[in-house]
């Protein structure tokens, strides 16, 4: 009971410093407590940006410093859509570093950059909706050849976002999407017209109808040339091995990312 009474007096009679360390105690665990969130927030936000920056969960580099391309990288990227998930967007980079003089010019301005980066923006757009765009849309963009650059970049070479180059921009994208539209309906139509199409290539074949040699895309090409006047581009045609045998194929040939046709071709005998 004395033992009892004396701590309550002890208590009273030194509440004061009692309260000052619980507020000390108090004020440390707050301060522990602040600067655990803050260490969390600022690693979330490295990760947001070094997702953005690398461009997805899983980055392939070359191991050659003073090569920074990957020999051979089509065959790569074949392997890895047979081994990743079908959803998985694999798309391929090329990184230009300041290590080669690598600068941006407009109109005489020039600035050098640590490192520029050759991306895809239709296969890249879901990074880029991450972004905070002031101006532009990587969804309208793709398919362009136009560049990304940040605020401080833009100001610097003089394309920063004022009213005068808004408007400037704004007449230049109405131009270019009505450009756009009638190279898409030009496609459209020429495609619908190359449908009713057929061209005729001969070839040459032993006993026993056994074919010499094969037909081409450039066969193809010069053939449409000659029979049809069409300049068809060769590497448009989505044909993945050479005609090697008699009869009729139909040969797919993209006309514009959004159309692709058919041109009926004829293999016989020579």
């Amino acid at each position: 009971m004395i033992e009892t009474t004396l701590g309550f007096r002890s208590l009273i009679y030194r509440k004061k410093q009692y309260i000052s360390l619980f507020l000390i105690c108090l004020f440390g665990t707050a301060i522990s407590l602040f600067s655990l969130f803050m260490s969390r927030g600022m690693l979330d936000s490295l990760n947001e940006k070094a997702l953005v920056y690398y461009g997805g969960d899983l980055v392939v580099m070359s191991n050659n410093h003073s090569d920074r391309f990957i020999p051979d990288h089509k065959n790569m990227i074949e392997k890895l859509k047979k081994i990743m998930p079908s959803d998985a967007v694999i798309t391929e980079r090329y990184d230009f570093s300041a290590e080669t003089n690598v600068s941006l010019y407009y109109e005489g301005e020039e600035v050098l950059q640590r490192v520029i980066k050759a991306v895809d923006f239709e296969k890249e757009s879901y990074l880029f909706a991450k972004m905070n765009m002031m101006e532009g849309n990587a969804a309208i963009e793709a398919g362009s050849n136009k560049i990304l650059l940040s605020a401080p970049i833009a100001k610097k070479l003089g394309v920063e976002a004022t009213a005068q180059n808004m408007n400037n921009l704004k007449l230049q994208k109405a131009n270019e999407e009505k450009l756009a539209k009638e190279q898409y309906e030009a496609a459209v139509a020429f495609g619908e017209e190359l449908k009713t199409k057929q061209i005729v290539v001969t070839i040459k074949t032993g006993e026993g109808g056994k074919i010499f040699g094969s037909v081409s895309t450039k066969e193809i090409a010069a053939a449409a040339k000659q029979q049809l006047g069409y300049d068809l581009d060769k590497k448009k045609m989505q044909l993945p091995n050479a005609i090697k045998c008699l009869g009729t194929t139909m040969v797919p040939i993209k006309l514009h990312p959004k159309v692709t046709s058919e041109l009926k071709v004829i293999v016989r005998e020579a």
